[in-house]
């Protein structure tokens, strides 16, 4: 693993200058990282060589300590600050603090740009190896906004051969119900799963490496290639090699995959991945039977949950107040999702047809609302859909 020592012998980065915290050289570096926000050390990854201009503190000598202490506190490796376009040089108070702590504090020359440093710094990591966790870091930096500069970003994937204003991306989220009792063996297996599921796709020549992000519960890969018909062409296999995987690293729990739309650039790649366990929310709710939702099925779903999910109870009220009986709303509930088949309802609730007939007939004469009239069986769904998100929220 290299270390800041080694980093600061690249020839391009020798006109950096240790101004403290010399003892601290030989620390190891694993990621390269660039912050301009006050609360750095809540992104910090470990063994990190940290590049700043103090930007966001660059008035309060107070604020600039106390970040050198967290900082001092956590696994940051070093501290890397560009001088001459926000503070004019590093304050004698945080070198103080630096060399108390053994924090290696470097000046960074004003000419030289960021993505030198970076590129720099990268290549003598990717030589150690740990590319993936490198990739994944960049990933998860982009999806939970940790950036201040988007085309920095943008250079940052260039040296990871992402090419994220060209390329395609799309978020494949794993999630355990959330009834599901689950432990740290159960979250392990999880990621295995993603391994696998990884693996599978960047064997094939079109596709980039595969990054997964861990979060509640649940973990997201993000699939990348540079045409969108290669992912669109992928994406049922994918599935198909997923369920398998998890049939075989988590049989009996219960789980559900959200795929996001396909889309590009940095916003692209966020909304992917939101929209990804959007899907699995709301297909939770209206699609109970299915295990695999897709966000361009469930968009339409997604909006009602949130505009009907201000209005559940007055819609119920509303609508369906008088209708006591259970079997009545089950079975208006179960023709809705029958797509008004009356067969296929009787069926399902092992009911005759007569019998599913009978119970709507009752529901008009206690809600002066027909199915078989548009606008009534428009009032009727709403209220259905009200009544399934209402149950979803009192599960929890």
């Amino acid at each position: 693993m290299a270390t800041v020592r080694e980093i600061l012998a690249i020839p391009k980065l020798t006109n950096f200058k240790v101004v403290a915290g010399a003892k601290g050289l030989d620390k190891n570096v694993r990621h390269v990282t660039v912050m301009e926000v006050p609360n750095i050390v809540k992104w910090m990854k470990g063994d990190d060589f940290l590049i700043t201009s103090l930007y966001s503190v660059k008035d309060d000598v107070k604020k600039q300590c106390e970040i050198i202490k967290d900082l001092s506190n956590s696994s940051c490796s070093c501290v890397a600050i560009k001088v001459g376009e926000y503070i004019e040089k590093i304050p004698k108070e945080i070198k103080h603090i630096a060399n108390k702590c053994e924090l290696p504090l470097i000046e960074i020359p004003y000419e030289l740009s960021y993505i030198d440093i970076i590129m720099n710094v990268m290549h003598l990591i990717f030589e150690e190896g740990d590319t993936d966790s490198i990739i994944q870091k960049y990933i998860k930096d982009i999806i939970f906004d940790i950036y201040e500069d988007e085309k920095l970003m943008v250079q940052r994937g260039s040296l990871l051969g992402i090419d994220v204003d060209r390329d395609y991306f799309v978020a494949f989220t794993l999630k355990f119900d959330e009834n599901e009792q689950i432990n740290n063996r159960h979250m392990n297996c999880l990621k295995r799963v993603a391994k696998e599921i990884s693996k599978y796709v960047t064997n094939n020549k079109n596709f980039g490496l595969s990054p997964y992000i861990e979060a509640d519960r649940s973990v997201s890969i993000i699939f990348q290639s540079s045409l969108k018909s290669n992912l669109e062409k992928m994406l049922p296999y994918i599935e198909k090699e997923a369920l398998a995987q998890v049939e075989h690293y988590l049989k009996g729990k219960k789980l559900f995959i959200g795929i996001g739309n396909i889309e590009t650039n940095i916003e692209g790649i966020k909304n992917s991945y939101f929209n990804s366990i959007k899907a699995i929310k709301s297909g939770n709710i209206f699609k109970e039977k299915n295990k695999v939702f897709y966000y361009k099925d469930m968009e339409i779903y997604c909006i009602l949950k949130e505009v009907i999910g201000e209005c559940t109870e007055p819609l119920m009220n509303l609508v369906l107040k008088n209708v006591k009986d259970k079997d009545l709303l089950d079975t208006l509930i179960k023709y809705y999702e029958c797509n008004a088949n009356l067969d296929e309802t009787a069926m399902e609730l092992f009911i005759h047809k007569n019998t599913v007939k009978y119970r709507l007939q009752k529901i008009k004469e206690i809600t002066g609302l027909d199915v078989k009239v548009h606008e009534d069986s428009f009032k009727l769904y709403l209220a259905v859909l009200a009544n399934k998100i209402l149950l979803n929220s009192t599960k929890r």
